[in-house]
């Protein structure tokens, strides 16, 4: 009976199996959200994971890095969405998460 943690299937497979359901699941919905263009009433998929780190910042362990990678290259080559109120914010908050993401 291992109910010691979820880091390693030792500790609990069951609990370990979920928590590794759970990663897969989130990278690839983030993966796809990545996808998501802009129109003139929607806001790009980036833009939009940087708002759910925003209010769940939890999720960065959640996701892989190239995830992280990709929206600091969308930030980098942002067409003007991070100049409006709260933009900067947003990014300062990202980066500020980035820099604790489990490796």
């Amino acid at each position: 009976m291992g109910f010691m943690g979820i880091s390693h299937w030792v500790d609990s497979d069951c609990a370990a199996d979920f928590r590794f359901t759970l990663k897969k699941e989130i990278d690839a919905l983030f993966k796809k959200e990545l996808k998501n263009e802009a129109n003139e009433y929607n806001t790009p998929g980036w833009l939009n994971a940087l708002l759910i780190f925003k209010s769940y910042p939890h999720l960065i362990h959640f996701v892989g890095d190239e995830i992280v990678d990709e929206i600091v290259t969308r930030i980098k080559s942002d067409n003007g969405y991070l100049k409006i109120k709260g933009g900067k914010d947003l990014v300062t908050r990202f980066l500020k998460l980035r820099e604790t993401k489990e490796k």
